[in-house]
């Protein structure tokens, strides 16, 4: 009989003619006659071989007690010969009637459920599930909970406990429940459960699926994997990769070409972390309620925990529930900052007394619980471990000193692996050096009699056959397993591994190369080569972490000097751009002492100096860089122009003027003498010095020239300071369209690489340029992310700036605490690291909070103070730093009239014909404040009032208004002022510039409004 002739018998047959009890009973029964139908028949236990399923599993299907999953089903079925397809649909079917026929929640259909065939970590209860055509009903648990519940033994007499007894922990499972019962009712949520190896962590992460009728998605992360790109999240979503269609292009293309689903085009973008996070988001409400458990993460890869660190602060109201196991004293690469977090402590004396008595089966005596507590120090697997081989009853005295863990439970599983002969020890062994454990990879790895040595192993609960792969029953099995091995059979596993790998996906490309490594004896070329592929794959799948530390170990592996300097530099390189300054500084310095190639040194010096130049103090990196440049001139000039164009930059920050525009020129004009047009980074450089020194139209031409170039260029090949400085000149030169198309461009490219390094300095930027079109409130939200990402990447001069950027807004807004804490935060970064053209901002939101609270003598002291400095430096350019119209006004106030004029005089004269609207618009307003007669005052406040509007500048505006409002009401044409007044008030108040609101306010009850 051929396969389609057997496939018209079951599955095949519409829906309607299904009879039976019910759909659950019915597909089980039609797989027990396919099993019939062979020929010879197979057993349970064979059916379970073959399709590398559990054999409680495969029982639990044939015997219609619960819903099989999809990936169980699947398999079964394959390995009978038959399409699935047409099984996958009647499952789908049956698990609609279910949902249909229970008003409650029930576990929706899909791999990784609770019922037949979830993929339940070694050792965890065995949970019934509903009958069939019946559902748990909102608010009743799937299983006994708490003490005196059943407790079993196991075919070598060791005791395990059965569903729900966790002797110890009612307080946690009381939170775990807590959770759970509001994913029922639609509410998501997190809990971080952390604590020692053996704690029970993975025991109440099994407890959490055994409580309610939820799906679940579950992944373990093994440590080998933590070098594979989206290895997590491809193990926790690829059950739901089926509802990939149903989301939003950028969302489920981000996903598919993440999870190695699809391949990226050629010349397509890295999805960026916001795009896989939030498709992670909406893959997980699409499959909600559900309960997502993830244990040890403190291996998981980088790129994974960026992306689900991202979905778990965003978390919709779908009924998620989120459970994290993770081990304490190790570093966690997901960011739980702000989740609730349950500390597993080790048992109290009377627990320990409690599960010790039951696994002897008698209650022990005094010194048999002193030994036990003093051995294992309450750890709930340490306690079973010891118990169950009667170690500490067999000698340990009083006086010995205790065993670490996880010594206790190294030398514990010691004893259990040792009486396996070779085979089975050879066949853990390559399930150990696995860094999945798919089903797949080992049955290629061992075939079929290989993978029969593995039934004891699993009968002796050391591990689980599941549909999903092989599982240990805890980390440390894997880790006995595989360090006792002697290297020589470790290189070998791998090797196996790497030859017998079926490479479906880019992930399993990855898996090999890291397997061929592992088997490597020594250096290696061809290997090398194959890990530098994977690590430019990862790069481009915005994994930089994870290229990083590909590259390193392809650096390690590759025999010729020179090569192993441009990896270390690739590596480098990754790291700097994953936000790693301190992963990436070691790995130039060791690059640089391999090569001799002056093109390769510069730039290894590039990268180096652009990590240090947002860190180190300006003035060095600008020595430094200038002496390096001045040794590549000759033999590499391009390099040598780039070198003094970020050397440039570095004097941009810190000043003087003079030196950074003469070091930008000198790099320019090399560049130039080489290339006609010279390099983007030196004519950027260039443009933003001439700027400083206020030659404003020579900048202007150069940078428009650039501008074409800037807006298709890819920001990560170039240095940190070309896009920031480009954007920064247009903001100074009004140019506010292109200067957020340029932002919008360069983060786009950036955050799709999931450069971080990058990120801060255009959101830096942004926030400067929302502030001063008017738009307070996007400029607060990107100073707040620029100084909380620089923050953590370790960017004092970025911190400093946003923080600036903030108080400004603090002062404008009358929040005086706030604009002090702010500014005394810039300035403590700024100031002793020598950001002296960078510190001046946070002076000037001090000065302006002066102003805004009628302290207008120390606001004109500050301001005249400021100015001075400003001028040492050799900035000439008023509109880097709009100080001029409050220094007007603040001296005013305090009826200090010539130093107001004396401070229009200095604005006067920076002000040539090419400069940018604000620019003019505040020596307008200026004018008009010191204006002697009202048809003059009235005609600069109208210039004024034309210009901030044509600049976008709508706190200009509004004070330019409520100037002309109170010169109007002074010489008693109150109409006209009250126009002006409720312009400025409507102004002010969109803003939420309340002290100038209460300014306006009193102007117009003198008006008598």
């Amino acid at each position: 009989m051929t396969t389609g002739q057997r496939g018209k018998r079951g599955p095949g047959r519409r829906p309607k003619e299904i009879v039976g009890k019910g759909p659950v009973e019915n597909l089980a029964r039609d797989l027990r006659a396919l099993i019939e139908r062979q020929d010879p028949p197979l057993t349970h236990g064979g059916l379970a071989r073959l399709s590398g399923c559990a054999a409680g599993t495969v029982s639990k299907a044939l015997a219609g007690s619960a819903l099989p999953t999809e990936n169980v089903l699947n398999a079964l079925v394959g390995a009978l010969g038959e399409d699935p397809s047409g099984w996958l649909e009647r499952r789908a079917q049956a698990a609609e009637l279910l949902r249909r026929r229970s008003s409650a929640v029930v576990a929706p259909a899909g791999p990784l459920e609770v019922g037949c065939g979830a993929a339940e970590p070694a050792g965890a209860p065995d949970v019934g599930s509903p009958k069939e055509g019946e559902a748990a009903p909102a608010g009743k648990f799937l299983g006994p909970v708490g003490p005196g519940t059943e407790q079993r033994r196991c075919g070598d007499g060791r005791w395990r406990p059965s569903a729900g007894h966790l002797v110890g922990r009612a307080h946690e499972v009381r939170q775990v429940r807590e959770l759970l019962e509001g994913a029922v009712a639609l509410r998501s949520g997190i809990l971080v459960l952390r604590g020692q190896p053996g704690i029970g962590k993975t025991a109440l992460l099994a407890e959490a699926r055994s409580l309610w009728g939820l799906r679940v998605l579950a992944f373990r992360c093994v440590e080998s994997e933590a070098e594979l790109a989206f290895a997590a999240l491809s193990g926790l979503l690829r059950p739901l990769t089926h509802l990939l269609p149903q989301l939003s292009e950028p969302r489920s293309r981000a996903l598919a070409v993440s999870l190695a689903v699809s391949q990226p085009a050629p010349g397509e973008c890295a999805p960026s972390r916001i795009a896989i996070g939030l498709g992670t988001l909406d893959l997980l409400a699409k499959a909600g309620p559900v309960l997502v458990l993830l244990d040890d993460v403190q291996w998981m890869d980088e790129a994974s925990a960026a992306a689900l660190s991202y979905a778990a602060r965003q978390l919709p109201q779908e009924g998620i529930a989120v459970i994290i196991g993770l081990r304490a004293g190790t570093d966690c690469p997901m960011d739980l900052t702000g989740h609730p977090l349950v500390e597993v402590t080790p048992l109290s004396r009377e627990s320990v007394r409690e599960l010790a008595s039951l696994v002897r089966g008698r209650a022990i005596d005094a010194d048999e619980l002193e030994r036990l507590v003093r051995h294992t120090g309450g750890n709930p697997l340490a306690l079973l471990e010891l118990s169950n081989s009667g170690l500490p009853a067999d000698g340990a005295s009083l006086t010995e000193a205790p065993l670490r863990l996880p010594q206790v439970l190294e030398a514990a599983y010691q004893q259990r692996l040792k009486p396996l002969p070779e085979s089975q020890r050879w066949a853990l062994l390559v399930c150990a050096a696995s860094y999945t454990a798919d089903l797949a990879e080992i049955t290629a790895a061992l075939g079929p009699k290989g993978l029969a040595q593995l039934e004891p192993a699993e009968s002796a609960e050391l591990i689980a056959l599941t549909p999903r792969g092989v599982e240990f029953a805890h980390p440390v099995i894997r880790s006995v397993i595989y360090h006792q091995a002697p290297a020589a059979r470790r290189r070998a596993a791998h090797a196996l591994l790497a030859g017998s790998l079926p490479v479906r996906d880019p992930f399993d490309a990855d898996q090999q190369a890291w397997h061929l490594a592992d088997a490597a004896l020594g250096p290696d070329e061809q290997v090398a080569q194959a890990l530098a592929d994977r690590a430019e794959q990862a790069h481009q799948r915005g994994a930089l972490g994870v290229a990083n530390a590909t590259y390193l170990r392809a650096a390690r592996l590759t025999p010729q000097p020179v090569a192993r300097g441009r990896r270390l530099l690739a590596a480098a390189t990754c790291a700097h751009l994953a936000g790693l300054p301190d992963r990436a500084l070691p790995l130039l310095l060791e690059a640089r002492s391999l090569v001799d190639d002056p093109q390769l040194i510069g730039k290894i010096e590039q990268v180096h100096h652009q990590i240090q130049q947002i860190r180190a103090t300006p003035r060095d990196v600008f020595v430094q860089l200038s002496e390096a440049a001045a040794g590549l001139r000759g033999s590499a000039p391009i390099i040598a122009a780039n070198l003094l164009a970020t050397a440039a930059s570095a004097g941009a920050m810190g000043g003087p003027v003079p030196k950074a525009l003469a070091a930008a020129a000198r790099g320019h004009q090399l560049a130039r003498s080489v290339r006609e047009e010279g390099t983007l980074a030196t004519a950027v450089l260039h443009a933003h010095t001439l700027l400083l020194d206020g030659q404003t139209e020579p900048a202007s031409a150069l940078l428009r020239q650039q501008l074409d170039q800037l807006l298709t260029a890819d920001p990560l090949v170039h240095g940190t300071e070309v896009f920031g400085f480009a954007s920064t000149d247009l903001m100074w030169l009004d140019e506010h369209s292109a200067a957020r198309r340029l932002i919008e461009h360069g983060l786009r490219h950036i955050r799709s690489a999931n450069a971080l390094e990058r990120v801060p300095v255009l959101t830096g930027v942004l926030a400067d340029l929302e502030f001063r079109t008017g738009r307070w409130n996007e400029a607060h939200a990107a100073a707040a992310e620029c100084m909380a990402l620089a923050d953590q990447l370790g960017q004092p001069a970025l911190l400093g700036y946003s923080a600036s950027t903030l108080a400004q807004i603090a002062a404008a807004q009358g929040e005086p605490r706030k604009c002090e804490d702010y500014a005394s935060r810039a300035l403590s970064c700024l100031e002793p690291r020598g950001y002296n053209l960078v510190a001046p901002y946070a002076h000037l939101a001090l000065a302006q909070l002066s102003l805004n609270q009628g302290a207008y003598a120390e606001a004109a002291t500050r301001l005249v103070t400021l100015h001075e400095r400003i001028d040492s430096l050799g900035v000439r350019n008023p509109a880097v730093y709009p100080l001029y119209a409050d220094m007007v006004e603040a001296c005013l106030l305090s009826d200090w009239r010539e130093a107001a004029g004396s401070a229009l005089v200095m604005l006067s004269n920076n002000v040539g014909p090419s400069v940018p609207c604000t620019v003019r618009a505040a020596l307008a307003r200026c004018r008009g404040l010191l204006a002697k007669d009202a048809s003059s005052a009235l005609r600069h406040f109208t210039t004024a009032l034309d210009l901030y509007a044509r600049a976008s500048d709508r706190y200009g505006l509004a004070r330019t208004r409520l100037a002309l409002g109170q010169r109007l009401r002074r010489t008693q044409h109150r109409n006209q002022a009250l126009r002006q007044l409720k312009a400025s008030l409507t102004l002010f108040q969109e803003l939420n510039a309340t002290p100038w609101i209460q300014r306006v306010d009193k102007e117009m009850r003198i008006c008598g409004r």
